[in-house]
């Protein structure tokens, strides 16, 4: 995340930085306004931007084999729920193979506040930049297993309501994904051409999940920002960060 913490330093008057991640069993979840989540089915691998000694989501088979404790999903559903809670899930497409895991975990936690079209005219996309709607990024015609990641074009993302509150956002097209790649320049041989193309939509993900972060902030129960608006340190059409010279692995998946 330096990119977006960047970058919220830059262009707003939020003063931003990275701390440790949380369980999801600690107290200190009802705390943060924002949680960040990634639930994936694909090889074995441990996942989530909570941390916990067994990872919430632990994806095991293309067919989705997605673990996480009763107690997490209690905390989880109590966070969403009663306490106004604001969930940023992140999926690496729209297609139902891409979608399967999200809709998975949102059936069993949230039966009953099913995903809906959240509108281009919501809140989300102006309550910072004036976007218009979500991001609409060039079609990416990547393959995993020989399954198609992305259907498109489409103009719309999915959230859950909970009441009027939009209170959790799925992100079909990878919007941090981008700015760590923008951050880290992660791809090599024949993929390195991919590290110019993250920079070039890395600013506009930053002005989408800066408008993310600035309405969990105002909205909900946990912060207390209902009538604070953010003032802009920067033009909207001013430069974003740009890649710096990271020190961190220049190694990552390629083949999604």
């Amino acid at each position: 995340m330096p990119y977006l913490v960047k970058a919220m330093n830059q262009l707003t008057n939020i003063k931003t930085r990275l701390e440790s991640p949380i369980k999801l069993t600690d107290a200190s979840l009802f705390k943060a306004p924002l949680l960040f989540m990634e639930p994936i089915a694909g090889a074995t691998q441990n996942i989530g931007q909570a941390a916990s000694d067994k990872a919430l989501w632990q994806a095991r088979t293309m067919s989705g084999v997605d673990k996480y404790t009763d107690a997490e999903a209690e905390n989880l559903r109590k966070y969403i729920v009663e306490r106004g809670g604001f969930m940023y899930m992140l999926t690496h497409g729209n297609t139902p193979i891409a979608m399967r895991s999200a809709q998975k975990v949102l059936r069993e936690i949230l039966p009953e506040y099913p995903l809906r079209i959240v509108s281009n005219d919501h809140e989300i996309y102006r309550s910072f930049f004036s976007l218009g709607g979500p991001l609409r990024f060039p079609l990416r015609e990547d393959t995993c297993a020989a399954y198609s990641l992305h259907l498109g074009p489409y103009s719309e993302l999915k959230g859950v309501f909970v009441g009027d509150r939009l209170a959790i956002l799925v992100d079909t097209e990878s919007m941090m994904h981008i700015l760590d790649a923008a951050a880290q320049h992660p791809f090599t041989g024949g993929y390195a051409n991919y590290n110019k193309l993250m920079d070039e939509l890395a600013p506009h993900a930053a002005r989408q999940m800066i408008n993310i972060i600035v309405y969990a902030m105002t909205h909900g129960s946990i912060s207390d920002y209902s009538h604070y608006v953010p003032t802009k340190t920067a033009d909207s059409s001013e430069a974003l960060p740009t890649a710096p010279n990271s020190t961190m692995s220049k190694t990552a998946p390629v083949g999604r």
